[in-house]
């Protein structure tokens, strides 16, 4: 009888561990994914842009994939699948609106989409590849375009084939990140799951961060690049692992965006902190590589050049005029891109104000053009959450936590840094990859129950109102503007 006892005891604990088939997913989840689709399939209905069946079996395999990568490799519960199932049918619904957007509602098909800017500059790519004539446009902006068409075997597949591969990369890189936070966050007698679930949620409510994977833009895929690079730097201890894993995302994404091998050296060179000695070679030798290819990449890159359109074509069009935009910033920045060294390192904490407080909290129809998803963007409050957490853990949490955690934060912090120095700010999309580095920090904050420390509440409530503060500024600035009838900031 009590070797039946102890029997009955241990299987339910493997069961609960290592058990990764259909039966251990909640019921509830089941129910709540098949009224998803359901959904869904009414979306389709509803918002035709291209093949039903096609569009539903893509993102049905997305949520599979994420889904399956989920259960064996990250820890798991009832709360994390339902996150990331909300996150699915968000992402796989935007997906919906943006691919009716711009095949249907534009007058042409998921062959011929009519895109603008930087999906614009895809697309030419990627067909003028697979038609075997010269692409206009700019070698610096042929990466991503070129990836998509070796992806798609040098055919020319829908834009909603491209589109729920961008959501699939957005979906992984959230659950790398879930899987980082869950390993060097996780307190000593807490549950890793709860903590992989707070990540998810925390980086999932990004508005910015999720709709990304809902258009034709590079930055899906470097999210997943860099998600992919914290986890290698922060979790995996062999070297030779370290190495083959970090130079076979460095080359793909350094294609896509050619400075990223500067960034992925900075980021190795902290990662060498406080690790053994093998490690550390593992990570100067990923250093060696990447500094390589950025070189590479800088022989190779040429000046951009515009590209002239037709005015009678109605594929795309390549820029978009925003005088009034680029009016203010220019107000406030001068000609940042023309100014001194120094002039821009005293404009830095300027700069990274502009890049955290954007896009702003109103004006939902401002980027409406990238996509129906765009509205969401401005959902910023969010956003603005996980920064205060973020700085609550560098002000007050640093010396009780793991040193992972702060490395991982080093990281994040400084590409941040050098992404704002280097744009000003202007363009708040750039940071989304460094965005993960910053998760396990926040997470941490939340799974440790520092929130409810009296630090914490009087901490926040001062954030709230600097906040508040620095949004009403930004809008009686702006003001001028809204009055010349500029109505969409």
């Amino acid at each position: 009888m009590k070797e039946r006892r102890i029997v009955s005891k241990f299987v339910p604990l493997q069961k609960k561990t290592t058990n990764l088939s259909m039966k251990s997913i909640p019921k509830q989840f089941i129910i709540c994914s098949a009224s998803m689709t359901a959904a869904l399939c009414v979306l389709l209905l509803m918002f035709p842009g291209a093949d039903f069946f096609r569009q539903l079996f893509e993102y049905l395999l997305a949520g599979a994939v994420s889904l399956w990568v989920y259960r064996r490799f990250c820890p798991s519960n009832a709360g994390g699948l339902c996150a990331l199932g909300v996150i699915w049918f968000l992402m796989a619904g935007y997906n919906v609106l943006n691919v009716w957007y711009y095949t249907t509602h534009a007058g042409a098909d998921a062959y011929s989409p009519v895109l603008i800017m930087d999906a614009a500059l895809a697309w030419s790519q990627l067909t003028s590849l697979a038609a075997g004539v010269p692409s206009p446009v700019s070698a610096n902006q042929q990466g991503y375009g070129t990836m998509l068409y070796y992806l798609s075997l040098g055919r020319v597949a829908g834009v909603d084939v491209y589109m729920a591969g961008s959501m699939l990369a957005t979906l992984l890189s959230i659950i790398f990140t879930a899987i980082t936070a869950s390993r060097i966050a996780t307190p000593e007698g807490k549950s890793p799951a709860v903590t992989a679930t707070t990540a998810i949620i925390l980086l999932g409510s990004i508005g910015l961060y999720l709709t990304t994977g809902c258009i034709l833009v590079k930055d899906a895929f470097l999210c997943l690049a860099s998600s992919v690079l914290m986890y290698v730097f922060c979790c995996v201890k062999r070297p030779w692992v370290i190495f083959a894993v970090a130079v076979a995302v460095i080359i793909p994404a350094s294609v896509i965006r050619h400075w990223f091998g500067a960034f992925v050296a900075v980021l190795a060179v902290i990662g060498m902190f406080r690790v053994p000695v093998r490690k550390v070679v593992s990570l100067a030798a990923v250093v060696v590589v990447a500094v390589g290819i950025q070189f590479y990449m800088l022989h190779i890159e040429v000046a951009p050049r515009l590209l002239h359109v037709d005015e009678t074509a109605d594929t795309f069009s390549i820029y978009e005029k925003d005088d009034f935009r680029a009016e203010v910033y220019q107000s406030a920045m001068g000609d940042y891109e023309n100014l001194p060294v120094l002039h821009k390192v005293l404009r830095l904490p300027v700069s990274m104000a502009i890049q955290f407080l954007s896009p702003l909290p109103w004006g939902f129809t401002r980027h409406i053009g990238f996509g129906l998803s765009y509205f969401h963007n401005h959902f910023s409050i969010p956003w603005y959450c996980v920064l205060c957490l973020v700085l609550y853990f560098m002000f007050f949490c640093i010396p009780k936590n793991p040193v992972e955690v702060t490395k991982s934060l080093v990281m994040g912090g400084v590409a941040l840094s050098v992404t704002a120095y280097v744009s000003g700010g202007s363009v708040s999309r750039y940071v989304l990859p460094w965005l993960p580095f910053l998760i396990p920090a926040a997470a941490s904050v939340i799974v440790t129950v520092a929130w409810r420390r009296l630090s914490f509440r009087w901490f926040s409530a001062v954030y709230a109102l600097l906040i508040c503060a620095a949004l009403i500024v930004v809008y009686l600035t702006l003001q001028p503007y809204y009055a010349r009838g500029c109505v969409s900031f």
